[in-house]
């Protein structure tokens, strides 16, 4: 039987004085069977540090195959680009 991810919860009060940024967020992180809880949670900080309005995690997943999907790190998306589908 295959292992299936965990889902964690996070309330996180995000204050940023030198980008004004201000917010209450509640995320919730699927930690993959093979992730660490270190890097569960480095993508945790990552996502913090680069918050903007837009900000997601891309749709791939850890164990993804398709190359043409960009990293599962924490991304802005520009509004004029495209991100293939899953064939």
């Amino acid at each position: 039987m295959a292992l299936t991810a965990t889902i964690y919860n996070f309330d996180v009060e995000l204050t940023d004085t030198d980008r004004h940024v201000y917010k209450s967020l509640a995320l919730r992180l699927a930690r993959h069977p093979s992730e660490s809880e270190e890097y569960l949670v480095a993508r945790l900080i990552a996502y913090l540090l680069e918050f903007a309005e837009g900000i997601e995690f891309s749709p791939r997943g850890l164990s993804s195959a398709d190359s043409r999907l960009p990293d599962p790190g924490p991304r802005i998306p520009d509004p004029g680009s495209r991100v293939p589908s899953p064939a």
